[in-house]
């Protein structure tokens, strides 16, 4: 692990902000999906609870509101396949239809690999 002038390194899991009117929830794919970012399923320990975070968030200030999810893995088949796994999730946790809820897929090198979750609209 590298370490800053007065400690360790700092690590964010998730960043929220706003983008073109929309709520952006970026999420760090190592957390979901393991340090080489290639596990095809939701980690079942720090990743589940970054999940259960955004849902929380989601129900609190976002019920309802149209979900888009981007998906950036190393190829676009884990992508997708990821994104199964995202949208499994959700349904369940936020009592919604899986047509409620849509994701695309993107190739990109490993640094750039993330997910983001995106809702259209809503409170500020």
């Amino acid at each position: 692990m590298s370490y800053t002038g007065v400690g360790k390194a700092l690590k964010f899991r998730g960043i929220v902000h706003e983008e073109d009117q929309k709520m952006v929830i970026v999420l760090d794919s190592s957390v979901l999906f393991g340090q080489d970012k290639r596990r095809q399923s939701l980690d079942d320990g720090e990743g589940l609870e970054l999940l259960r975070s955004v849902a929380d968030f989601v129900k609190r200030f976002y019920y309802r509101v149209p979900m888009n999810l981007r998906i950036y893995a190393s190829d676009e088949a884990l992508a997708m396949t990821q994104a199964k796994a995202f949208v499994h999730y959700f349904t369940a946790e936020l009592l919604a239809k899986e047509n409620e809820i849509s994701s695309q897929a993107f190739k990109a090198p490993y640094l750039s690999q993330r997910v983001e979750v995106v809702l259209e609209q809503g409170k500020k």
